[in-house]
């Protein structure tokens, strides 16, 4: 169970937005393996823009809350979901 894959495309629009706003730079990542890696400045910044992206308010699943309080409600849901199975048993 991935339960953060509902949230990827926010993830997502955080590292094309820094993208397109030019913010993410070479300098920001490394080769690694077969891949790019965040350096430390990178990591920092993408943390910068997470952080900013959790406090925004937006309407999600007919609610408007910022995004925080959205992961959370959607966490506690679940978890409710998985310990209504133990409890069936």
């Amino acid at each position: 169970l991935d339960a953060m894959e509902a949230y990827r495309p926010w993830m997502e629009a955080i590292v094309v937005g820094l993208c397109r706003k030019r913010e993410l730079k070479e300098s920001h990542v490394r080769p690694k393996d077969d891949g790019l890696w965040l350096t430390a400045g990178g990591r920092q910044l993408v943390i910068e823009a997470v952080e900013h992206m959790w406090h925004q308010k937006v309407r999600h699943q007919g609610r408007e809350a910022d995004r925080r309080t959205h992961l959370r409600e959607d966490m506690r849901a679940l978890a409710r979901h998985i310990l209504s199975w133990h409890q069936a048993r």
